[in-house]
């Protein structure tokens, strides 16, 4: 189907254009003109109703939202289960009264919501997991002597892109590491790593690990010395 097509169906359905529209896999909420054969081929069914796959031309991207994409959206790793769902549970509001009786009204929004729910509680275990299995692995990065300078331009007006991103990540071997979420989220707000300001790496804070340095142990001068000889030169 055109979106030519698709327009005049849906003005035929409803020439006010003031319904809501409703479709299978949740709430419609962008379009994006894209060539034929770009991300895939689409779809559509031709005049004689066969089911065509095709690569020509250009299509249009509809995207949608349901229940489990605003549970993804408004999910902070950096807040407990219990936090998360305070704020995800008001993001859900109802107007069902249409429905004459009270009962009804309550019934259908506690079932949403007991969906909701379990979709939370999916979600919320799998990143847990996730996280903590990546928590594990930067501390035994801090045991190796991995070292973490995060830009200052953090306290900026436009902090953005670099509470995780244009840090420097050295290994043990000082090698630089790239600036991602795997190498800089979970060590935030985490007991095993403080943050100081100790001018070690101009214009960055350093994420200093707390825990005992099992293998190639170096003394702080030394990383001190090495980092001010590469990053403060005058």
């Amino acid at each position: 189907m055109t979106t030519k097509e698709f327009i005049k169906m849906l003005q035929d359905a409803d020439p006010s254009g003031e319904a809501h529209i409703r479709m299978e896999g949740g709430v419609p909420y962008s379009a994006q003109l894209k060539p034929g054969y770009y991300d895939g081929p689409y779809s559509y069914i031709d005049e004689e109703g066969n089911f065509y796959q095709s690569t020509k031309g250009e299509k249009v991207d509809l995207y949608c939202k349901d229940s489990y994409d605003i549970i993804s959206d408004y999910y902070d790793e950096d807040k407990t289960p219990e936090e998360n769902w305070e704020v995800i549970e008001n993001k859900f509001k109802f107007d069902y009264n249409s429905y004459a009786i009270k009962g009804q009204r309550t019934e259908r929004q506690e079932q949403y919501m007991k969906g909701v729910q379990k979709e939370f509680e999916e979600y919320s275990n799998s990143t847990v997991d996730f996280y903590e299995s990546q928590l594990q692995k930067n501390i035994e990065q801090g045991k190796l002597g991995w070292t973490w300078f995060q830009n200052k331009l953090v306290d900026g007006d436009k902090p953005g892109m670099h509470k995780y991103y244009t840090w420097k990540v050295y290994n043990e071997y000082d090698k630089e590491q790239g600036s991602c979420l795997a190498n800089t989220q979970r060590i935030q707000n985490n007991e095993n790593w403080v943050k100081v300001d100790n001018n070690v790496m101009k214009g960055y804070y350093q994420w200093i690990f707390q825990g005992e340095i099992n293998e190639k142990p170096k003394k702080e001068e030394v990383k001190q010395s090495f980092f001010q000889k590469i990053f403060n030169k005058k």
